[in-house]
C-alpha cells in the first residue's frame, strides 16, 4: 500500500512500518518538486512511505522510530538540516546540489555562469555536517553554450537534477548501505550569501562589460538580494525580466 504524507506543524507524522530496510524516504523540497519526485519513489518501492516537508522545522515532528528507519533525500532545498536530524537517520541523507562539484555552496550557477563556464551539471552526495562537503555518489553534466542566459541555465539545471534523481532513486529506496562513492571530490571556493549580496552592488563606475557581465549571471536575484547601485544616497534595484 502506497503512503505519502506531507508535514506540517499541525500534521501528525506516519506511525512506525514494520518492514526490514529503508522503509520510509523524507523528502526535503517543495510540494510542486515533491509530486514529481515521489512518483520515482514509488516506482522503485511502492510500499515504501514518503514523508514530504518543505521546511526543516515540520521535521522535528518525527519520532525517533520513524528516523530510524528512514532515508532523506533533499532536492533543491536551500535549508540545512541539522546535525541532530542527520545523526538519528537510520540510513543516512543525501542531497542534489544544483552545481557541479566544482561549485559547491550558495547559487552555484550565478557563480558558474560569471565565470563564463562551457560545461555546467549537478551533483549528488552524502550530507554531513558541513555543507556540501559529503562523499559524492553521482554527477550529471551538460554543455553552455555561449550566450545561454541565467533562466536558460536553470532550465536546464533543473532537469539535470531530475535525471540524476532518477538514477539514483532505486539505490536510494532499496540500498540499506550508503551509496557507492565516486572517485570525485568537490573542489572550488564555497560560496555564501554574503558572496552573492556582494556581486550584486554595483559601483556607480562600472565598466559596460562588466556590468553586463554582473547582470546576466546574478541578474535574477537569489531571492534576499538583486543587483543594485546607489547614487546619491538612494538605491536602485536593476530589474532584469526572465
Amino acid at each position: 500500500m502506497q503512503t505519502v504524507r506531507s508535514i506540517s506543524a499541525s500534521a501528525p507524522v506516519l506511525t512506525r512500518h514494520k518492514g526490514k530496510g529503508v522503509s520510509r524516504v523524507i523528502l526535503l523540497t517543495n510540494s510542486a518538486l515533491g509530486k514529481s519526485l515521489i512518483g520515482a519513489i514509488l516506482n522503485f518501492k511502492p510500499g515504501i512511505a514518503v514523508l514530504l516537508a518543505e521546511t526543516i522545522e515540520p521535521l522535528s515532528l518525527i519520532s525517533a522510530a520513524d528516523t530510524a528507519q528512514a532515508r532523506l533525500i533533499s532536492f533543491c532545498s536551500s535549508h540545512i538540516v541539522p546535525p541532530s536530524l542527520l545523526a538519528s537517520l537510520g540510513f543516512g541523507a543525501y542531497n542534489i546540489h544544483p552545481g557541479p562539484p566544482v561549485y559547491p555552496g550558495w547559487a552555484p550557477y550565478s557563480f558558474a555562469l560569471y565565470d563564463n563556464v562551457s560545461s555546467y551539471g549537478v551533483t549528488a552526495h552524502r550530507m554531513t555536517n558541513s555543507v556540501d562537503a559529503g562523499p559524492i555518489v553521482g554527477v550529471e553534466t551538460f554543455p553552455v553554450p555561449p550566450g545561454l542566459t541565467l533562466a536558460q541555465l536553470l532550465n536546464r539545471t533543473n532537469g539535470a537534477m531530475f535525471q540524476l534523481f532518477a538514477t539514483l532513486a532505486g539505490p536510494l529506496v532499496n540500498r540499506t548501505d550508503p551509496l557507492p562513492e565516486l572517485p570525485v571530490v568537490w573542489g572550488g571556493r564555497k560560496t555564501t550569501k554574503r558572496d552573492f549580496a556582494e556581486r550584486c552592488r554595483i559601483a556607480p563606475d562600472i565598466a559596460p562589460d562588466e556590468l553586463a557581465r554582473v547582470i546576466r549571471a546574478f541578474g535574477l536575484g537569489d531571492g534576499n538580494v538583486v543587483p543594485s547601485v546607489t547614487l546619491h544616497g538612494v538605491r536602485f534595484d536593476v530589474a532584469v525580466p526572465r
